[in-house]
């Protein structure tokens, strides 16, 4: 009777060691097929500015490469709006337009996703124009 005992107790302990590698396998399985995959992390958005000055725009005209934010800052002491030409329906570039004044010190930024020539305007100055030229990802360009 009692090498039934002996054997009965190290059935159980068998048992307890085989559930307790099988739990630890599963889990082991389960983090390995759920860990996550590594990716890059996503490129940072080209940034170029022009200066909004008493005389105008610093750089009038500006080269960059597609999917560039452009951003202009008024460095006067007076408001400005940056609006696309022509003056006053701002109809050719429809999305480029501050549609309020920049305060000093402030700024106002767009996104360049289409290669092409925008011209653009001092809405509350009119005479003041700038130019950004936005080239293909895959041309060779310069800042002007």
């Amino acid at each position: 009777m009692k090498d039934l005992k002996i054997t009965a107790n190290s059935n159980r302990r068998l048992l307890v060691i085989v559930l307790v590698i099988a739990v630890f396998a599963i889990t082991v399985i389960f983090l390995a097929v759920r860990r996550p995959s590594v990716t890059a992390p996503p490129l940072p958005t080209p940034q170029a500015s022009v200066s909004i000055t008493e005389g105008g725009f610093v750089p009038a005209s500006l080269t960059v490469e597609a999917g560039t934010n452009v951003v202009w800052v008024n460095a006067d002491s007076k408001l400005h709006r940056v609006a696309s030409n022509p003056h006053p329906e701002h109809g050719d570039h429809p999305g480029l337009d501050s549609k309020e004044s920049i305060e000093p010190d402030s700024d106002y930024g767009f996104t360049f996703e289409e290669p092409g020539t925008y011209n653009y305007h001092d809405h509350l100055n009119p005479t003041r124009n700038g130019t950004i030229i936005v080239k293909d990802q895959s041309d060779d360009y310069t800042d002007k």
